[in-house]
């Protein structure tokens, strides 16, 4: 099979979503993350479906969730949910920072975001701890 390098991103999305949405019977879930556009394809395969809302981009996209209310919900906050859908849980998007303590040392470099590794210490330190880290003033003090 030729892969497809679509240099539109909503191609590449909808390529993908086409794609497991194909293989669905080799899936015993198939959990999506792509907003509403994944939901017009759950009727069309036996293979449970659950969607991950991170929020509503617009309300222009609820007739798709009205039409699609009996699929499976997940939503990141109890707050930012639609009453009408079939919620399962919510899962926070955040992590427990006491979990993962700071662990200063010389020899160890800090990944800063998409950016090169900075080494722990002094100011480059407390910016990259603060995941302030960018192409911004931040980082030209650095």
């Amino acid at each position: 099979m030729k892969r497809i390098r679509p240099s539109i991103p909503k191609v590449a999305e909808y390529l993908h979503i086409s794609e497991a949405f194909e293989h669905a019977a080799e899936f015993d879930l198939i959990h999506s993350h792509y907003d509403f556009m994944a939901l017009t394809y759950t009727r069309l395969v036996k293979t449970p479906v659950l969607t991950t809302i991170h929020g509503f981009s617009s309300p222009k996209i609820m007739p798709v969730y009205d039409k699609y209310r009996d699929g499976y919900f997940v939503s990141i906050s109890d707050s930012d949910r639609a009453p009408r859908l079939n919620y399962l849980a919510t899962v926070y998007n955040g992590i427990d920072l006491s979990l993962y303590p700071l662990q200063i040392s010389s020899k160890r470099a800090l990944p800063c975001g998409n950016q090169e590794s900075f080494w722990i210490d002094g100011e480059a330190e407390s910016v990259c701890a603060a995941g302030q880290a960018n192409d911004g003033p931040a980082r030209a003090e650095m």
